[in-house]
C-alpha cells in the first residue's frame, strides 16, 4: 500500500492531539485501544432510543479503530460504513469486525440479509470532499473529531430527512471558574442554538457524570502512557515529544471534568 501523504499523517497526528513527529508511530501508541476514548454502548442505546435498527444504513466518520461501527452493526443490525483517514486504524476495525461476525468486504453493503448488521471499513480524507460517500444515511456520526459546529456542517448533508446525525463534543461549563479560559467554546445552550439554528431536533444528549470521564480517561492514559514508555525505549529521540504528549493528555483530562463537559448530541434532520 502507498505511503500517505506526510500532510494527511500530520491530520491524523492532530486529531488525536499528538505532534507531527509521532504521527508515523500512532498504530504502536495506541495498540492497547479498541474505542480511543468513544462510548460504543451509549452510541447504541442512543441510536436505538432513536429509532435506527435493523437495515438502518449508518456512516461513522473518522471511525478510528472501529468500536463504535462494530458495536452498531452487531446490536442493531445495522449496516455500517466507517470511514479513516489512517490504515493502521483501519486495519485494526476490519479485524475487530470479524471477530465480531459482522466484517464486510467491498461491496458488502448491499448484500446483507435481514436482520445481520455488517461493518465495512474505507479510507478517506476528511478533508477532501471528493473522498466521502454519496448518499444519504439514517444515521451519521462523528465521534470526538471537528468541534460541533464543523461536525454538524458536514453530517447533516450526509443525513437523509427524518434520520439523525450524532456529534461527541465539549461545551463549556461557565459554571467552573476557570471556563474563561475557553471563550472559543459554546456552552451547553449555545450548541443546542448552533445544531438547531437550521430547523433540526435535539432528539437527546447524553452528558457523562464527571467519574464516568474520569474512568474512562484513566483507562486511556494508562494504555498510551504503557505504549510510550515501549516507543521510548525503541526511539529514544521521541522522548521530549511522548513527555509532552502525556502531559498535554492529563491536563485534557482533568479539564473534561472541569470547564469543560463532553457531550454526545443527537440530532433529527428536518
Amino acid at each position: 500500500m502507498p505511503k500517505p501523504p506526510r500532510s494527511l499523517l500530520w491530520q491524523v497526528a492532530a486529531s488525536v492531539d499528538a505532534p507531527p513527529v509521532l504521527a508515523p508511530y500512532l498504530g504502536e501508541l495506541f495498540a492497547d485501544l479498541t474505542a480511543l476514548g468513544s462510548m460504543p454502548r451509549t452510541v447504541v442505546r442512543l441510536l436505538r432510543e432513536a429509532g435506527i435498527g435493523e437495515g438502518a444504513r449508518v456512516l461513522d466518520l473518522a471511525c478510528g479503530k472501529g468500536a463504535v461501527s462494530v458495536a452498531i452493526a452487531a446490536n442493531l443490525g445495522c449496516r455500517v460504513l466507517g470511514l479513516d483517514a489512517y490504515e493502521p486504524f483501519l486495519e485494526s476495525a476490519r479485524e475487530l469486525a470479524r471477530r465480531r461476525g459482522v466484517g464486510g468486504g467491498v461491496g458488502g453493503m448491499g448484500r446483507v440479509r435481514r436482520g445481520e448488521g455488517v461493518a465495512e471499513f474505507r479510507h478517506f480524507n476528511l478533508r477532501d470532499p471528493s473522498t466521502l460517500p454519496r448518499g444519504r444515511f439514517d444515521a451519521a456520526l462523528m465521534i470526538g473529531l471537528d468541534p460541533l459546529v464543523h461536525a454538524a456542517a458536514v453530517l447533516r448533508p450526509l443525513t437523509r430527512r427524518g434520520g439523525v446525525y450524532v456529534i461527541d463534543d465539549v461545551y463549556r461549563d461557565d459554571r467552573d471558574p476557570r471556563a474563561g479560559e475557553y471563550p472559543h467554546i459554546p456552552t451547553r445552550a449555545e450548541s443546542r442554538e448552533i445544531l438547531t439554528a437550521a430547523g433540526d431536533e435535539i432528539a437527546a444528549v447524553h452528558i457523562p457524570t464527571p467519574s464516568e470521564i474520569r474512568r474512562l480517561n484513566d483507562r486511556l492514559y494508562r494504555g498510551i502512557s504503557r505504549r510510550a514508555a515501549a516507543l521510548r525505549r525503541c526511539h529514544p529521540r521521541l522522548a521530549t515529544a511522548l513527555r509532552e504528549y502525556l502531559a498535554r493528555q492529563r491536563h485534557a483530562n482533568e479539564e473534561l471534568v472541569g470547564p469543560l463537559r463532553p457531550a454526545i448530541w443527537v440530532v433529527r434532520r428536518r
